[in-house]
């Protein structure tokens, strides 16, 4: 790195950490990973890349009154977090430029953008239309803003699958296959593909790109059997992925993919093909996020390089799952990951932030989990006061602060499930879900929503506080409604009946107060397209309560004498009672299967 860039690194260091120009600074560049030496103000900073650099100086700061003595060494030769920026919430250039500095300040070497759709695509003027697409102009700005700190952007687009919003335009349609799948062996595919790698090298030279092909079970069993004969997947999947090659060589591209389709899973029940060969030039990302087993990983990554020593990982800090973070889930599941990685020598990791159905979660609100991940990758032991005290130096918030964001969910380090955003959208009158709602959850909301609210320190992450604090009022009364309902109902409690419907205007308040702050924190961070899936959303809900005020008004008025749907029985959710299924531990992240078992779809 020459002086140039050496002196970018510092000029933004300072901006972020002041406290630096305090500090007599002496930066050295040896193949040595980072080596830190504070004493009394004398700073010796050895570091080997631009993230060694970056963090260095972050530590720097941190230590600054203090004699330190830090040696790291990052095993990964590159190291970095991708940002979904496809499922509606398309961040603002000033937002990535956020999380691009404080990712760097944390040693990450590349910032990934998923895009799907979502980029201006040469020749392609439906290609994000109406969904946020970032300009060459913006992809530009991001690009060079990176650079500034050693960075790399990486994109990451869709070759196969996960082209869904394309084929909502008539444009599209002779080139789909079936569900969201492109229709291989197919010229309108082809070209797609041709505009979309050409639109990337023009603006990303030379870059690693990831290519998907994921998640694409079904390829050639729709259009494309109705002019070929039976093909096999794993024959076409091959061809495909040779196709994208081409381009990618063609437009002097790097291409990395998505494994599932091309590696069988160990479990039994995923035995789907033979493995696929991949070309030793195509590196094969294999993600899991799901299992806090060292060995589990271990295994998986053994079974990815017995195809190929081009071998990546993809890891999760889940934000996809609702409104609210999974932190302490995803740290635990991280350090495992990391620790797998490590011991195989897998040169490629990066923490994923997907934002499926909606993208309903800040991307800030994981990054607890970008803190632990990047500790654990360049082997620190950290105390967990000193680790509370480095959070708080780098953002201005207590670890803990955001690590309490997790409770929105009912949710603890071994917990998985996504509770706030079930217990939002279940149906008052339906309750589908409330054979799982067996604890007096008003209260622990009440006070969740307090704690969040005091979270507030007036710093730039203030809005993500408010959300969840306004979210866990909306639980505080809605959260058992429809138990307490049913029940009053059943029991023919004219005087319970009438309580609830009390509560229910204070209840609509409380949902337009938390619709308002997600709206302000939405507009911050991202740009305004896909806002309106929310306003869906929510104005359902909220008319859903209105529906609900207006049948108990009526009954209690003797202007009718039943309300239907209360007078279902309900059956336990899961099919049988036992079975283990808790709003503690029951992941359902579709707000269509959650709000109604009616069918939204044609």
């Amino acid at each position: 790195m020459g002086d140039t860039a050496e002196n970018n690194i510092l000029k933004e260091a300072v901006q972020l950490f002041p406290g630096l120009q305090n500090l007599d600074l002496k930066v050295t560049r040896k193949k040595e990973g980072l080596q830190l030496i504070l004493d009394h103000g004398k700073v010796t900073l050895t570091y080997e890349k631009p993230r060694d650099l970056c963090r260095g100086l972050y530590l720097a700061a941190l230590h600054e009154k203090e004699s330190v003595s830090i040696r790291e060494q990052c095993p990964f030769s590159s190291f970095g977090v991708m940002i979904d920026l496809a499922r509606n919430g398309a961040m603002r250039v000033s937002a990535i430029k956020e999380m691009i500095r404080l990712c760097a300040f944390l040693g990450y070497s590349f910032i990934g953008l998923y895009f799907e759709d979502v980029l201006e695509v040469k020749d392609e003027p439906y290609c994000g239309y109406l969904r946020g697409a970032y300009s060459k102009e913006e992809l530009i700005e991001i690009r060079d803003y990176a650079a500034l700190f050693g960075m790399e952007v990486r994109p990451y687009v869709e070759t196969l699958a996960h082209v869904n919003q394309c084929f909502r335009w008539a444009r599209y349609e002779k080139s789909r296959d079936i569900d969201d799948i492109l229709l291989v062996e197919d010229e309108g595919t082809k070209e797609l593909l041709d505009h979309l790698l050409s639109t990337i090298a023009d603006i990303f030279p030379g870059s690693l790109v990831n290519i998907g092909m994921d998640e694409a079970a079904h390829v050639g069993r729709g259009r494309y059997l109705d002019s070929h004969p039976y093909t096999d997947r794993k024959t076409l999947l091959s061809r495909h992925l040779a196709l994208v090659l081409s381009l990618c060589r063609k437009y002097g591209l790097r291409a990395q993919l998505w494994s599932d389709m091309f590696v069988s899973g160990t479990d039994e029940k995923d035995k789907r093909d033979e493995s696929i060969p991949v070309p030793e030039d195509a590196q094969l990302i294999c993600w899991d996020y799901y299992s806090a087993d060292e060995t589990h990983y271990e295994e998986r990554l053994k079974q990815h390089l017995a195809l190929t020593k081009n071998v990546g990982f993809a890891g999760g800090a889940f934000k996809w799952t609702g409104f609210a973070p999974r932190n302490g889930y995803s740290i635990r599941n991280g350090k495992a990951a990391l620790e797998a990685c490590k011991a195989l020598g897998i040169p490629d990791v990066v923490i994923t932030l997907w934002g499926d159905d909606g993208d309903e979660a800040s991307a800030f609100s994981v990054l607890p989990v970008l803190y632990e991940d990047a500790a654990a990758a360049f082997g620190e032991e950290i105390e967990e006061v000193q680790k509370d005290r480095g959070f708080q130096f780098l953002t201005g918030y207590p670890l803990s602060s955001f690590l309490l964001l997790d409770a929105v969910n009912l949710e603890g380090e071994s917990d998985i499930g996504n509770g706030s955003k079930i217990l939002l959208y279940n149906d008052p009158l339906l309750g589908v879900y409330d054979s799982i709602v067996a604890e007096d959850l008003a209260g622990r909301y009440r006070d969740l929503a307090k704690a969040l609210s005091s979270c507030r320190t007036g710093g730039k992450f203030d809005p993500l506080f408010t959300t969840l604090s306004l979210l866990s009022l909306v639980l505080s009364v809605k959260a058992d409604l429809g138990v307490r309902l049913r029940k009053a109902y059943q029991d023919r409690n004219s005087l319970a009946l009438a309580l609830i419907g009390s509560e229910l205007p204070d209840l609509e308040e409380r949902i337009r107060a938390f619709y308002q702050a997600l709206k302000t924190q939405w507009l911050l961070e991202n740009k305004p397209f896909g806002f309106e899936v929310q306003t869906i959303r929510l104005g359902g809900l909220l008319q859903r309560i209105r529906d609900v005020d207006d049948l108990l008004q009526d009954y209690l008025a003797g202007k009718t004498c039943r309300i239907e749907e209360l007078e279902e029985k309900l059956l336990p959710y899961g099919g049988q009672p036992g079975e283990g299924f808790t709003i503690r531990n029951l992941e359902e992240n579709r707000w269509y299967v959650i709000a109604t078992p009616a069918r939204l779809d044609s």
